[in-house]
């Protein structure tokens, strides 16, 4: 692989991963990382590390600051 392509898929790897690319794109970038095993590593560093994130950093917000949050969309939605 070329370190441009490699580039180009690295670059692509969390719009890959969130759903944010054209398919097009994606199967680019798929093909890219069935090919390169140094690319694949990386998407799958990040891929794991988005599940540890999901999973770990979680917090509930308070009541107090979605009644806030809500007051302010509704007022910004009717102006």
């Amino acid at each position: 692989m070329t370190k441009k392509s490699c580039d180009d898929a690295i670059t692509k790897i969390y719009g890959y991963l969130d759903g944010e690319i054209s398919t097009i794109k994606r199967m680019m970038v798929r093909l890219h990382l069935r090919r390169c095993s140094g690319c694949e590593d990386a998407f799958m560093f990040e891929s794991r590390l988005k599940v540890v994130i999901r999973e770990r950093c979680q917090e509930e917000v308070p009541a107090d600051v979605l009644a806030k949050l809500r007051s302010i969309v509704t007022n910004e939605q009717n102006q």
